[in-house]
């Protein structure tokens, strides 16, 4: 699908949240989202019948790289690098919406690095995007333990340690 942006969100009177923006906005990412979310669906499902089981959602710290691809200019089909509207931090908040919602992932807070860029589709690529992402848990659960280790080899340093005058 076409990548679209998610709007901000505005509290009504009655306490309501509503998404800003104008109706074609609004169904611009509906439809981004729904791609989204079908696609990771698609790849959960073809884990599991591929016989390693339905994943759990990833939790703990995680990278995201994220490459937005949309139509080719027809005055300029070479161009590359896409830098006008949409704006990248709504489509990022858009797209991990989505990846929650799906459930690749537990809670977009834990995304602790992004990488993202917009460009032109060249060719025969689809537009789209393509998303890569990277569990840190593993190396933040090793990170603790060296961590742990070194205060426990800092205490008994100083445990033993006398100073002089």
């Amino acid at each position: 699908g076409l990548p679209a942006p998610q709007g901000s969100k505005t509290r009504m009177p009655n306490g309501a949240l509503v998404e800003a923006g104008s109706k074609t906005g609004r169904m611009k990412t509906k439809s981004w989202r729904a791609a989204v979310t079908e696609t990771a669906e698609a790849w959960l499902d073809a884990v599991e019948e591929g016989g390693l089981g339905r994943p759990d959602p990833l939790d703990g710290p995680m990278r995201v790289t994220v490459e937005f691809r949309f139509p080719p200019l027809k005055s300029d089909p070479h161009r590359d690098r896409q830098a006008g509207k949409p704006d990248i931090d709504k489509l990022l908040r858009a797209t991990f919406d989505s990846l929650t919602q799906a459930r690749i992932i537990r809670d977009d807070s834990c995304i602790w690095r992004v990488s993202a860029h917009k460009r032109y589709a060249q060719g025969t690529e689809s537009i789209g995007a393509t998303i890569w992402i990277r569990s840190d848990a593993d190396a933040e659960a090793e990170w603790r333990e060296k961590s742990k280790e070194a205060a426990k080899t800092a205490r008994r340093a100083a445990k033993n340690e006398r100073v002089l005058l």
